[in-house]
């Protein structure tokens, strides 16, 4: 709902087609998660994601890529900081993820 500052998506997990939906992710109550850019795991058991904060009433991705334990809602400790325009693809076993990033500009050597 563009200009409603009130908006905000929720991610829910289920179980079962049968059993009742759960927030994993809601920003009323956190206020700083959103999912542009997320990549579940192949098990189902994390998910990662871009850190989303609020700028003047507005939400804004920030470079920040976190995971998240989608069983009990932990967010692992890691950070990477920085990353841009992300892609995310997890390994068969869900152990770990690889992820393309655009270089941010003041990294970059001026020739």
């Amino acid at each position: 709902m563009k200009g409603n500052r009130n908006y905000r998506e929720v991610l829910y997990v289920q179980e079962t087609k049968e059993s009742e939906p759960k927030a994993l992710i809601d920003p009323q109550e956190n206020g700083l998660m959103a999912f542009p850019n997320m990549g579940v795991s192949r098990n189902g058991e994390f998910i990662a994601y871009k850190d989303v904060i609020t700028v003047e009433g507005y939400p804004r991705v920030t470079g920040n890529l976190r995971v998240m334990n989608v069983t009990d809602g932990s967010v692992l400790p890691d950070v990477l900081e920085d990353v841009r325009n992300l892609q995310i693809a997890w390994d068969k076993e869900s152990r770990g993820f690889f992820y393309f990033s655009q270089v941010a500009p003041s990294t970059v050597n001026k020739i």
